[in-house]
């Protein structure tokens, strides 16, 4: 009974929150707000607190250098959850940025459409499992032919799962793009975080950066690939 009462109450309160954060997007936009007022906004928007991303500023934000440094046109990332890296990287594609997880929040899918500015990206989110045939293929189709700038892999983070994320769509980004994967350190409060397992066999084979607040800190850490001029490779 109590489930169904919180859910009853999210649902009837929906519109009011998705009315306020397009408000506050709106206000964002017409002040022509700089990354770091972004960076706040992703970690706990203002708007609805059903927006928001699970990062480290300091690392948050030397991505967000690095990849603002690229000038992207299209970006993707394999990972939504609430939508708050989604927020940040509608505000430096200038074409289109596609966002894909298992299960995308109505809430997210909804407001979606007004995180970029008004004339900025095209911005598409796509709910399924980036492992299956129908998904690779979809994403290959619309993105492949255009190639990306840059690829963000925050979705499976089993060492098997994350391999195949990158096995199957570091092809997508062009040369000279940058491929990022989160959740990099060796030390994980849950098991089932692997990444740095993956991440271990980059380290040897690929240009890479690691951003990482501290070294003895738990989770977190985003490792960043540079492509090289003739294309991103999976390691041995």
């Amino acid at each position: 009974m109590g489930d169904s009462l919180s859910r009853l109450a999210k649902n009837l309160s929906e519109p009011l929150h998705l009315h306020r954060s397009r408000r506050t997007l709106a206000r964002l936009h017409a002040q022509e707000t700089g990354i770091e007022e972004w960076i706040d906004q992703a970690l706990l928007f203002k708007g609805s607190r059903r927006i928001k991303t699970l990062q480290l500023r300091t690392e948050i934000r030397a991505l967000c250098n690095l990849v603002a440094a690229i000038e992207p046109q299209r970006i993707a990332e394999i990972g939504t959850a609430r939508g708050g890296t989604l927020l940040l990287w509608c505000q430096m594609a200038t074409e289109r940025v596609v966002s894909c997880d298992l299960r995308v929040r109505r809430f997210v899918r909804r407001l979606a459409p007004s995180f970029p500015p008004p004339g900025g990206c095209r911005v598409e989110v796509v709910e399924g499992d980036t492992h299956s045939p129908q998904v690779r293929e979809r994403l290959w189709r619309d993105i492949g032919r255009f190639g990306l700038d840059f690829l963000f892999i925050d979705g499976d983070h089993t060492a098997a799962g994350v391999e195949q994320d990158y096995r199957d769509y570091c092809g997508l980004v062009r040369p000279g793009g940058l491929i990022a994967l989160h959740d990099i350190v060796e030390k994980q409060t849950l098991t089932t975080n692997q990444v740095g397992l993956f991440w271990r066999k980059l380290l040897c084979q690929a240009d890479v950066a690691e951003l990482v607040e501290d070294p003895g800190q738990s989770g977190y850490g985003i490792g960043v690939v540079q492509v090289p001029a003739e294309g991103a490779s999976f390691p041995s």
